[in-house]
């Protein structure tokens, strides 16, 4: 018993002792972490309770639950809250942490569609003053006597501690306000007053939006001394009118040496000053202008101009000062407070100095407008930004700033090229003018002039080498080439510099996606949207940060929000679309695709014209998925081919046009689309993704796996494996595939197939990479293991069996702005065994029996050059292709002659035959944008061939021919809805197994040589027309006629035949949005050939004419709980010579597709049934099998695990 009771008299004494210790110890654990302080500027105090004890708030400092944040006056503060609330506060503003609730945990993309959990709502208390918001999850605000409830919404509370009077104003989202006597519930653009005696009362809010919240904006302050027109501000002598012309027409070295001969006259001090000030030597600057009497207002403007140059702006506001009590101010000192004041960020100071861009008044100086005109573009109002701009340039044509302005005009409008320009005009009239520099090293930057870029900055640097905006160009430079731990130093000494800087936020949030780190992350995103809250960019990358977490409907409020803040940006609307696709939503995302598209002249590629950031991962991904969910390919194509024309070196829209192509039976245009874009893609885990899973919009580490299995009729199995990763500079797949089916018949028509593939993509440097395949397959068909698709009479001793092994490797060469060389070879081995019994009766008693054995190989080198690029309005290419091989056929047939089961005779043929095969091409083009989006393309290509028939059956003879063929297309896009191509064509078809390789194949738009014979001459002409005619309807019309000669071998003649087809053909194509979740696709195909006969060489052809009706009816269903639909009716009717068919032949036939994706988009289940009500039918085809169909009804079913 002793040792229980020391137990309870430990007990006792350590009761009260542990309570005292663990009191406190708890309160600090429910206090920490409801927040952190990340903005500082001017007086902010921080109190755990409201009487004090106050301290100085410091940038990172914890926010506990209860404390009180105080403002001084001119002060500004911003918190994020640990349920990722964003708040600024104004100046002389209190507010009360009540409760901070965490937010929403970060969801696993394994659903789409998930029942949140109830989340505890946050509450803050606004004290008195002026606050911005931004909030995520629900939260509310007790504002006086007023209960503000607020869930994604951007918007602004103000509190007359005093009169109790309060404002609640909404720029985004709705907010409900609970009153003791009324309530309101407030929608974008209204507010509400309210006070203890007064309910809310809703209405229109009185002001723009962004001036409601000016005081959270970031105006750059952009002024140079060029700006000021010396000869206006003050009275010059005669004898300085010389060096005085000298100075505005830009000879700063001239104006020196004129004005050096007039000293020591004050106003030859005074220029010379102000000419050392434009060059950017300050010091120098500043010893002159202390030699200039007081009473001059151009003295203190210009000390003034030396300290906002370097950033000091509240020095320059001290000048300012002086220079007034000197000289009684005047426009010039005004205009200079103003925008010292927004280098400061005092906005409301700098609206007084400078007024508002929306007042009317038409007698101000130009450098007055032209910082209105800056305050508009801001202020995200483009067009009056551009009308104040066109007033400052009539005034001051030679003015910097206002080239300046001009330049970020149509920087914000896609013309980076424009925008170049005229940042350049400005550094001509000023070569030391920072801003301008900056501009000019981020547009090259833009424009993929990385070196152009180096050397502006290095201007920029060595005139103010602490400026934030040099550090941050210089971190993306560093990010692009890999360089992290560099950039990551840029970065925070950028931070270091301008903590109101949203660009070093963005950059780390990248580094840290990078590295794997999405939660700090989205922090470092959150807090770039917080510092600049009215940027339409840190909104949109936030977006893709909270997609990346599987937080789609954040993510997609978040784009939304930038989407209003910039209307003009394409880059919000292009990241909507992806998250809407991964959300099973293809129709929404074909059409905030489209509005993307819009806003990018036209193109459907990414190029974002703020960003800095290349955003390798998003221009990786095929654009093209969201329109083949849909079956909207006619749609899709027409995007693409004008894309391609747009910038024939942006991997996005080749990658975009290689689905439509490959989706409608294209191959060979399709697969030649998709090795350009393989080769010009920057190396990352897109590179070689199928986009099965959630898109990946951020270069990062990634390794990811898709296994999937089939099971159906006829003894169909299938298995593939499929393996991809990648990283900034690399990325590889790996692929393992097996299928076989036993076919249709017992007695034969099965197949096996197993296929191995490997791709690889290395980054050597930003200019060099390299792009490595290997392929390998084996097959065999017959013997139950025949094709089952196109062989409809049962042969039990038909087997074959065979191999196709390739190689590829390619290099690509960044030569300069949109300029490439892109190198490839391909090897190619394949061959194949036949065997086959025949007997045919010649009389009743007498019947022939043939033995056949064959073995066939082919070996392949091809190699190719491929340099294009574009240059002004013009889009050039030229290459060297050429390939040369070598085909054997060892046949052994033994042929014998029997009657009445007697032996008469016995033929046995195995001679070998070989065949040398050759290609060459060299072809050069170009281009041509001869009027805005009318695109005249030409081009000269030289081919020649040397080939025999293939396999050489009959002989060993090849023969060779040469053709020197044009090409010439338009693309017309008329009034936005319309696309005219025309194109015509002349050209030799290479060999069959030049499949893979860059030469061209396709002209305005159209693939040439799909169904061609090896080594023919075809001379085309082809006619398209595409109108959108609304977002909901899309048709394609297109006519074409062909000239096709051949040259055939047959066992009764020797040497080669020719043989011309004349192909007509016609198609009309419709693709309608019937619903968000619905689409109808009606395709209209029709197509004759008449074969002509030809003497010439001896021998003839029998003509023949035939033609088909095509019809095909398509009905989609997509959800957003994951089930996809798909129903296709096909129907075709041929007339004419159609051989054992007789001269009419009818097929109807329905498939059924039904899919359902289970978490998210991880796992999914799909039904596939071919030819569903079972009716067998037979056509002949125009391609080398000449019957196909279908002779039952055939049901699989596909599972597909993404892990």
């Amino acid at each position: 018993m002793a040792p229980l009771t020391i137990s309870r008299r430990m007990a006792a004494w350590c009761a009260p002792l542990l309570a005292l210790v663990w009191f406190p110890f708890s309160a600090a654990l429910a206090q920490e972490g409801a927040g952190r302080m990340v903005l500082v500027r001017g007086e902010v105090l921080v109190a755990s309770f409201s009487s004090g004890p106050w301290v100085q708030a410091r940038v990172g400092m914890a926010i506990a639950e209860g404390d009180t944040v105080a403002t001084g006056k001119g002060a500004r503060a911003a918190l994020l809250f640990r349920d990722k609330t964003q708040v600024q506060l104004h100046g002389e503003t209190r507010i009360q942490i009540g409760r901070s609730a965490p937010g929403a945990p970060l969801m696993r993309k394994a659903a789409a569609q998930r029942v949140e959990p109830p989340i505890l709502r946050s509450l803050y208390k606004l004290l008195k003053g002026r606050v911005w918001l931004r909030a995520i999850h629900p939260v509310d605000w007790e504002v006086g006597s007023a209960l503000v409830g607020v869930r994604g919404t951007d918007m602004g509370l103000f509190l007359d501690a005093q009169t109790g009077e309060a404002m609640v104003w909404v720029l985004s989202g709705l907010v409900h306000v609970a009153h003791p006597l009324g309530e309101a519930l407030l929608s974008p653009g209204e507010q509400a007053r309210m006070s203890p005696t007064r309910a809310p009362a809703r209405e229109s809010l009185r002001v723009h939006p962004v001036e409601s919240v000016q005081w959270v904006l970031r105006h750059p302050a952009w002024v140079s001394p060029a700006d000021v027109d010396l000869e206006e501000e003050a009275a010059w002598p005669h004898d300085l009118l010389a060096a005085l012309e000298a100075r505005n027409m830009g000879d700063l070295r001239g104006a020196m040496a004129l004005a050096s001969g007039r000293l020591p006259q004050p106003m030859a001090q005074l220029l010379m000053a102000w000419v050392l000030l434009e060059q950017g030597m300050f010091e120098e600057a500043e010893k002159r202008f202390l030699a200039v009497p007081s009473h001059l207002c151009l003295r203190w403007a210009g000390q003034a101009l030396c300290r906002i140059q370097e950033g000091h702006f509240q020095e320059a506001k001290e000048f300012i000062q002086e220079g007034m009590a000197h000289c009684g101010g005047g426009p010039l000192l005004s205009c200079l407070w103003g925008v010292a004041s927004l280098g400061m960020g005092q906005m409301e100071v700098a609206r007084q100095a400078l007024g508002s861009p929306y007042e009317e008044d038409k007698a101000l100086p130009g450098l007055v407008l032209v910082q209105r005109a800056l305050m508009a573009l801001v202020w995200n109002e483009p067009d009056l930004a551009d009308t104040l701009s066109e007033r400052a340039l009539r005034i001051s044509p030679s003015s910097p700033t206002v080239q300046l302005v001009r330049a970020a005009l149509l920087r914000s409008k896609g013309d980076l090229e424009g925008a170049l320009e005229a940042a350049r005009r400005a550094l001509q009239r000023d070569p030391g003018y920072v801003p301008a520099l900056i501009q000019a090293a981020e547009l090259s930057w833009g424009l993929d002039r990385p070196r152009q870029a180096a050397v502006f900055l290095e201007r920029a640097a060595s005139i103010r080498p602490a400026s934030p905006s040099i550090q941050v160009l210089k971190a993306y430079m560093d990010l692009a080439s890999g360089e992290t731990l560099k950039a990551r130093q840029a970065l925070e000494e950028a931070l270091a510099l301008d903590p109101f800087s949203s660009e070093s936020h963005m950059g780390l949030g990248i580094l840290e996606m990078r590295q794997g780190s999405p939660e700090r992350a989205l922090d470092e995103f959150l807090l770039a949207s917080l510092v600049e809250p009215m940027a339409s960019l840190p909104l949109s990358y936030l977006g893709k940060c909270l997609h990346q977490l599987g937080r789609f409907e954040e993510a997609l409020g978040a784009l939304e929000r930038a989407a209003e803040l910039d209307p003009m940006d394409p880059t919000p609307h292009l990241y909507r679309a992806m998250i809407l696709r991964d959300l099973h939503r293809p129709a929404e995302a074909v059409i905030s695709l489209e509005n993307s598209m819009a806003r990018n002249n036209g193109r459907c590629v990414y190029r974002s014209r703020f960003l800095l950031d290349q955003d390798r991962a998003v221009r990786n991904v095929d654009l093209a998925q969201m329109y083949k969910d849909l079956g909207l390919l006619s749609r899709a194509r027409s995007h693409a081919i004008l894309s391609v024309r747009e910038d024939p070196t942006n991997p996005s829209a080749h990658l975009f046009l290689s689905t439509p192509f490959r989706e409608e039976g294209k191959a060979r245009a399709g697969i030649r689309e998709l090795l350009k874009a393989q080769m010009l893609a920057p190396a990352n885990a897109n590179t070689f993704n199928t986009f099965h899973d959630y898109t990946l919009m951020f270069e990062g580490p990634r390794i990811q796996g898709e296994l999937e299995g089939a099971l159906g009729e006829h003894g169909l199995w299938n298995s593939n494996l499929f393996l991809l990763g990648g990283t900034s500079r690399a990325a590889g797949d790996l692929l393992l595939w097996a299928q076989e089916e036993k076919g249709f018949h017992r007695e034969n028509n099965g197949q096996r197939d197993r296929y191995a593939r490997t791709d690889w993509k290395i980054s050597l440097d930003p200019s060099h990479e390299l792009l490595l395949r290997w392929g390998s397959m084996l097959w065999a068909q017959g013997d139950h293991n025949g094709d089952a698709d196109a062989e409809w009479i049962q042969d039990p001793y038909l087997h074959q069996r065979g191999y196709i092994h390739t190689a590829t490797i390619g290099h690509r060469w960044h030569l300069g702005p949109r300029e490439e060389l892109l190198a490839y070879g391909i090897w190619s081995a394949q061959g194949f065994s036949l065997e086959d019994q025949l007997w045919s009766a010649l009389t009743p008693a007498l019947r022939l029996h043939m033995d056949l054995d064959w073995r066939f190989r082919q070996e392949q080198v091809q190699a190719g050059v491929l340099h294009m690029g574009r240059s002004g309005g013009h889009r050039w290419e030229w290459g060297v292709h050429g390939a040369k091989g070598l085909e054997r056929l060892e046949p052994w047939v033994r042929t014998s002659l029997t009657s009445g089961g007697s032996l008469l005779a016995r033929i046995l043929q195995d001679r070998p035959l070989k065949v040398p095969t050759a290609m060459w091409e060299l072809h050069a083009g170009d281009l041509w944008e001869i009027a805005p989006e009318v695109y005249l393309e030409g081009s000269l290509h030289f081919q020649a061939t040397r080939a025999g028939q293939s396999p050489p059956v009959i002989s060993d003879q090849w023969e060779q021919r040469a053709c020197l063929g044009p090409r010439l297309g338009l693309l017309w896009k008329i009034g936005g809805q319309d696309l005219l191509r025309m194109g015509v064509a002349r050209y030799l078809e290479p060999p069959y197994t030049l499949m893979e390789g860059l030469q061209p194949v396709e002209v305005a738009g159209f693939p040439l040589g799909e169904d061609a014979s090896s080594g023919s001459l075809n001379s085309e002409a082809r006619l398209g027309w595409d109108r959108s005619w609304n977002q909901a309807v899309f048709t394609h019309l297109e006519v074409g006629v062909r000239k096709h000669k051949s040259w055939e071998q047959v066992t009764s003649v020797r040497g080669f035949q020719a043989r011309n087809l004349w192909d007509w053909r016609a198609q009309a194509e419709v693709e309608m949005l019937l619903a968000p979740t619905i689409s109808l696709a009606g395709r209209y195909g029709f197509r004759k050939g008449v074969w002509e006969e030809v003497g010439d060489p001896p021998g003839r052809w029998p003509g023949e004419s035939w033609a088909e009706h095509r019809g095909i009816l398509e009905f989609r269903w997509v959800h957003p709980a994951g089930w996809r639909a798909l129903i296709r009716e096909t129907g075709v009717l041929q007339l004419g010579d159609l051989g054992p068919y007789g001269p009419r032949q009818e097929a109807f036939w329905t498939d059924l597709e039904v899919e359902r994706f289970f978490w998210g988009r991880r796992f999914s289940v799909r039904l596939l049934v071919q030819n569903l009500l079972d009716q067998p039918f037979r056509l002949k085809t125009w391609e080398l099998v000449a019957e196909k169909g279908t002779p039952a009804r055939q049901v699989s079913l596909w599972v597909r695990l993404v892990f």
